[in-house]
């Protein structure tokens, strides 16, 4: 794996869309990637 020149090479952002609506009216999630460490957010958002 080639080394990054600056940190933000190693996130990666995706959206989720399309799901049905939760109680607190959230219709996405918003899902961000740490690729070095595998490790992952998963935030629920109102598009």
């Amino acid at each position: 794996m080639p080394i990054p020149e600056c940190k933000r090479e190693m996130i990666a952002m995706y959206f989720v869309i399309g799901i049905s609506k939760t109680l607190g009216k959230y219709d996405s999630i918003w899902v961000i990637v740490h690729r070095l460490t595998k490790s992952a957010h998963f935030i629920p958002v109102r598009v």
